[in-house]
């Protein structure tokens, strides 16, 4: 089992052999800052691997925050911003919608850069003294091993797909009892699934559906309520007693190397060959019979085989290939190969992006060799490879996400017109005594400016302020007025409606007056 590296909150980041003690040395200080990753079980042992060395690395240097969840939970922790990059086997899923809503986000504003290649492998422990001891399966058989149609090694379908596999024991054929010839009997615990929703479901359904007889096997269990197991190829599976979901495969594993019942079972537990080689490196992988009809498990010439005939989908995604009608044309390619991406988000602010493009290229070129690619993974095929690093030159070449700049207003103000001469104005059609009600003289007020009322145009820096120029007064009528506004200039012209306002006033103070 490859070292594995902890972030030490203390100290920094150190490596820890298989038991042994965390060393005490910083290797790569903790600074506040990390770049963020949220992954999926499949690239997990590569990030423990490969932590240490782009932190350490003088050409690297990036301090790398990685945590292990779930396929959905890595998208999901993406589109909340809590991560730069997430990494799964699958681009975002209808039951991402919601998320990529509320993110103001669609699938196509992020780019799915292959990572690292491994295979869905279904661990077996049969129980048997001979630990060596293996299953070969076909999907009428992995069906009833998940369902718990098949309870024992002994019944039919596992005796006709097992013809020939000198590594199951037998009960002799000369056996007086029920079991002669047939695979030695040994009662099967529930299988081991990965609850909630992810890739492995998705491989595990799309292999069953992959032939009838698998489909009639998975479909055909009696169950209350009737039918949940008629699912089609689905990435989560049916809710079900005789199914034990557990939280990943890590405990999956766990719960494997426990499961010999005091040497009166077996059992059968399917998780990513990279966590089956740190885990169980002696465990035996189940041989599935692939399109072609060959027993084939998982290593890395069958896997390599099934990686070359993945086509890639218009949604940047490698399809594994499962049947003749989708191009399954060799017959020692295995037949649930998986390839796990980086998901990036194509508007990355320079900073974020340029460490992203540097981690992502290195781990598709150095850390594919053997020095740095953990045991259970396959090199990149060439072809992945050359997609990475095309899609991480056009990454590295896009634009700065558009910036907004908000440009302060200005404000203009007219000047006021000149002050108005207010001299007080004499009628004299009074006597020469002044205005009516005994000579008294009426001045009109100075020059008044009203609060100053702002208009701000539409789509315009500029805010333009115009005050208001009111004229206020009260003047009577009379030929001299006229005159007088004359003399005032045409900037009174804006108080005429004041004035015939006034004017009308006038004549009624003259009838009370007498006057004419």
């Amino acid at each position: 089992m490859p070292p594995r590296f902890l972030l030490v909150p203390a100290a920094g980041l150190v490596a820890v052999g298989p038991g042994s003690a965390a060393s005490s040395e910083a290797t790569c200080p903790i600074t506040d800052v990390f770049f963020r990753v949220a992954g999926t079980p499949s690239i997990d042992q590569a990030m423990l691997r490969w932590q240490r060395e782009v932190c350490l690395s003088s050409s690297i240097g990036i301090p790398l925050d990685f945590t292990q969840v779930a396929d959905a939970e890595a998208r999901t922790r993406l589109l909340a911003d809590e991560v730069d990059v997430a990494v799964s086997p699958l681009p975002f899923q209808p039951y991402d919608q919601q998320a990529l809503t509320d993110a103001k986000a669609k699938a196509s504003d992020f780019v799915y850069v292959p990572l690292t290649a491994s295979a869905l492998s279904c661990v077996v422990n049969l129980g048997y003294s001979d630990r060596s001891a293996n299953l070969q399966v076909t999907p009428r058989s992995l069906a009833g091993i998940l369902n718990h149609r098949i309870e024992n090694l002994a019944e039919p379908w596992i005796d006709v797909d097992n013809v020939g596999n000198a590594s199951l024991p037998r009960v002799p054929a000369d056996d007086p009892g029920p079991f002669a010839g047939k695979p030695v009997p040994q009662r099967l615990g529930d299988p081991l699934v990965t609850a909630g929703h992810s890739n492995d479901n998705l491989l595990l359904t799309r292999y069953l559906y992959s032939d009838s007889d698998g489909q009639s096997a998975w479909e055909g269990k009696v169950t209350s309520p009737a039918d949940v197991f008629k699912t089609g190829a689905v990435d989560e599976l049916p809710s079900d007693a005789s199914m034990q979901s557990v939280a990943g495969p890590y405990r999956i594993m766990t719960e494997m190397g426990v499961a010999d019942f005091g040497g009166n079972g077996a059992r059968v537990g399917c998780v990513d060959s990279s966590i089956a080689a740190a885990l169980g490196p002696t465990r035996p992988l189940a041989r599935l019979r692939n399109a072609l009809g060959t027993f084939v498990g998982p290593s890395t010439d069958s896997v390599q085989r099934a990686l070359a005939l993945m086509p890639l989908g218009n949604d940047g995604i490698y399809k594994p290939v499962v049947t003749t009608a989708e191009g399954f044309t060799d017959a020692q390619a295995y037949s649930l190969p998986i390839v796990t991406y980086a998901i990036v988000p194509k508007n990355l602010d320079n900073a974020t992006r340029a460490t992203a493009v540097k981690l992502l290229r290195w781990i598709v070129t150095t850390g594919q060799d053997a020095d740095h690619l953990p045991s259970g993974y396959v090199p990149l095929p060439a072809r992945m490879v050359a997609r990475s690093t095309s899609l991480l030159d056009d990454l590295a070449k896009v634009p700065p996400a558009p910036t907004t700049t908000t440009v302060a207003p200005t404000t203009t103000t007219i000047a006021p017109p000149p002050t108005i001469d207010t001299t007080p104005v004499t009628d004299f059609n009074n006597g020469g005594g002044g205005y009516s009600g005994g000579g008294t003289t009426d001045t009109v007020p100075t020059t008044d400016t009203l609060p100053a009322t702002t208009t701000t145009i539409p789509g315009a820096a500029e805010v333009v302020t115009r005050p208001v120029l009111a004229v206020l007064g009260r003047i009577r009528s009379g030929g001299p007025v006229l005159s007088g506004l004359l003399g005032l200039g045409g900037v009174l012209l804006l108080a005429g409606p004041l004035v015939d306002r006034r004017r009308r006033r006038s004549g009624v103070d003259k009838a009370k007056d007498g006057t004419s």
